[in-house]
C-alpha cells in the first residue's frame, strides 16, 4: 500500500509521532508559516497541512500555545528561530546516509546514519526518521540535524544517546562499502598500514557483534532475524543508486539540449507554436486528474511553464517527477518547463 501523505513531506507517521508525544508546542507566523515541535523533532507547515496533521490531535487553531500531558498553556518558544539557527550552523554537504540495519533500545528501534563529509555516526529513533520524508544533514553525533525537502529546510531532528558498541559495525559497513571513513587520508605506507589495522579491528568488532546476535537467537527462537530486512534495505539502496545514476544521465542529456538550443538561437515561429501546443497537451493531461489543477504561465513566450496545484498533487508527485516535472521550493509547487 502506498504511503499516504499530508502535504509535502508529512505522512501518517508524522501524526503518529505527535500523537504519542507528551508535549506539543505551536508557533504561528501566518497561514503559510506554522511551526510545530515536540521533545524530539520540529517542522514548518502550512495551514492545510496543520489541519491534516496537528488539529485532530490538539483540537485547537494554530497559535502560540503548548500542550503538556493534556494541559493547555500559552507559549513563547521561538521554534522558527531554533530551526533557522540549525540551518545556518549545518553545512548542506554534511549529508547523512542511512545504514541498512537497526539496533534495539528498550521498546524502540534505532537507525544509524553516517556522514562521509564530516566522518561521524549519528543515531535516530526510527519513528522520527519516518515522520519527515526528507533528506537529512547534520554537524555531529549529538547535534540537531536538519531535514530538507529539496532546497527547502522544513524541520529538525534530535539524535538519541547511543551505545558505544553500535559505532564499530556502522563504520565497518561504510568502510567495506567503499566509502572513505577518514578525511584527508594520506597515501604513505605508514598511513596505509594504520588504515588497514583500523579496518581489521572494525571487521573483528562486527564479527563479534554478529556472534553475540547468533547466540541470542539460539537461546530465544522468537528473537527477530534481520537478514530479510537487511536484504530488502540493501536492494532499496541499490535501486536508489540506480535512480540517481539515471538522473545524472538525464541531466547530461538536458545540458546537451540546452547548449544546442542556445547555439541555434531563437526558434522559428512554427516551432514556437509547437511549444505552445505541447504546453497545452501537458496542461490538459494533468488537469484531467481529480484534485489537480493545471495552468500555463508565459503563454506568449517561447518557454511556457505548466504549474500544478490542488489537494492531490503530492499524492501523484512520483508520477509527476517521472514525467519530467520539477519542484519549486520558492513557490512550493510542481511544474513542467516546456522548451
Amino acid at each position: 500500500m502506498a504511503k499516504k501523505y499530508y502535504g509535502r513531506v508529512f505522512n501518517a507517521d508524522t501524526v503518529k509521532a505527535l500523537r504519542s508525544s507528551e508535549r506539543i508546542i505551536c508557533q504561528k507566523i501566518d497561514d503559510a508559516e506554522i511551526y510545530v515541535c515536540n521533545n524530539f523533532f520540529g517542522f514548518r507547515c502550512t495551514l492545510p497541512e496543520y489541519n491534516e496533521i496537528v488539529r485532530p490531535i490538539a483540537q485547537r487553531d494554530p497559535g502560540n500555545w503548548a500542550i503538556c500531558n493534556g494541559e493547555f498553556s500559552e507559549s513563547r518558544m521561538d521554534i522558527k528561530k531554533l530551526i533557522e539557527k540549525a540551518v545556518s550552523d549545518t553545512p548542506r554537504e554534511n549529508l547523512l546516509q542511512s545504514a541498512p540495519f537497526l539496533f534495539q533500545s528498550g521498546k524502540g528501534q534505532i537507525k544509524p546514519f553516517y556522514c562521509k563529509a564530516a566522518d561521524f555516526v549519528i543515531f535516530f529513533d526510527v519513528s522520527l526518521v519516518s515522520a519527515l520524508d526528507c533528506t537529512i544533514v547534520g554537524t555531529g553525533p549529538v547535534n540537531m540535524a536538519v531535514a530538507y525537502d529539496g532546497d527547502d529546510p522544513v524541520g529538525v531532528l534530535l539524535p538519541i544517546r547511543h551505545n558505544p558498541e553500535w559505532l564499530p559495525p556502522v563504520r565497518a559497513y561504510f568502510n567495506t562499502d567503499g566509502a572513505p571513513v577518514r578525511k584527508n587520508a594520506k597515501t604513505d605506507p605508514a598511513e596505509l598500514d594504520t588504515l588497514k589495522a583500523e579496518n581489521k579491528r572494525l571487521r573483528a568488532d562486527l564479527s563479534e557483534m554478529q556472534r553475540r546476535f547468533n547466540e541470542t537467537r539460539e537461546k530465544d527462537p522468537a528473537a527477530p532475524d534481520n537478514a530479510a530486512i537487511i536484504a530488502g534495505l540493501q536492494k532499496e539502496l541499490a535501486d536508489e543508486k540506480a535512480r540517481a545514476d539515471s538522473l545524472v544521465d538525464a541531466c547530461a542529456v538536458l545540458r546537451e539540449k540546452l547548449a544546442a538550443a542556445e547555439k541555434a538561437g531563437p526558434a522559428p515561429e512554427a516551432e514556437k507554436n509547437d511549444v505552445h501546443a505541447e504546453a497545452e497537451k501537458v496542461r490538459a493531461y494533468w488537469d484531467a486528474f481529480d484534485g489537480i489543477r493545471a495552468a500555463i504561465a508565459g503563454v506568449k513566450t517561447s518557454a511556457p511553464v505548466v504549474w500544478l496545484d490542488g489537494p492531490q498533487v503530492n499524492a501523484k508527485k512520483d508520477d509527476i517527477r517521472k514525467a519530467g516535472g520539477l519542484y519549486s521550493g520558492k513557490r512550493r509547487a510542481w511544474y513542467f518547463s516546456i522548451r
